[in-house]
């Protein structure tokens, strides 16, 4: 909870992260602080910068509350968005159209400090599954068909949750059956390897016999 962690105004947390290919313009910094009139509930301010530790500490060594990190930004010429809550927050770093009055402005500020150019809507679905204490491969299955279900705009009660295959059963069948054959295929591969040697040793051993027994036979008849 933000009120053992964050235990003062100037408590933060900061998360330097990079939205694009270029460190100098694409570094960006997601600073979490707890409420001041709700310290179990954060708050949230993005800053168009990597991390820079005078906008948090001054030079006397004093660690700065937000309004001190608001000075420090400016003064350093560094653009920071509005203050944000959890839904505003989510909304602009996965670059998500929120449902608020805000909507617009929060669109404008996603621009410059969402993690990617496209909407992500199951990122925090996907990494909150991973995260879980006790978590099983159906537990991402799961998320993973309502990824697709939601791509595929699925809003069927009886199709929620299933992954409809453009492929049919037989198809399916038919395509496991040749993956097995491929596979047994290549662990016979070194013996049907060494046959081939041995068959083309063969043939070149026959060769040399006839040739030998050519030339007794020629030998004999000279004799004679």
């Amino acid at each position: 909870m933000p009120r053992f962690t964050l235990l003062t105004p100037g408590s933060t947390i900061v998360f330097e992260y990079q939205r694009g290919p270029s460190e100098a313009h694409d570094l960006r910094l997601a600073v979490l602080r707890a409420r001041r009139d709700n310290p179990d509930a954060l708050e949230y301010r993005l800053f168009e910068t990597g991390f820079r530790r005078e906008i948090f500490v001054d030079e006397s060594g004093t660690y700065l509350d937000d309004e001190g990190s608001k000075t420090a930004a400016t003064n350093g010429g560094v653009a920071f968005s509005m203050k944000l809550d959890a839904s505003e927050y989510r909304a602009i770093i996965l670059n998500l159209q929120a449902n608020t009055k805000q909507a617009h402005r929060l669109r404008q500020i996603a621009r410059e400090y969402s993690f990617a150019p496209r909407a992500m809507p199951n990122l925090d679905r996907l990494v909150g599954s991973v995260v879980k204490v006790h978590v099983s491969f159906a537990d991402l299955i799961q998320v993973a068909v309502g990824m697709v279900n939601e791509e595929t705009s699925v809003s069927s009660v009886s199709e929620r949750n299933k992954l409809v295959l453009k492929q049919t059963e037989a198809e399916i069948t038919e395509w496991i059956k040749n993956r097995r054959a491929c596979e047994d295929a290549n662990k016979v591969t070194p013996i049907v390897e060494d046959r081939g040697s041995t068959i083309d040793r063969y043939y070149r051993e026959e060769e040399d016999i006839r040739l030998l027994s050519a030339e007794v036979s020629a030998l004999l008849d000279t004799k004679t």
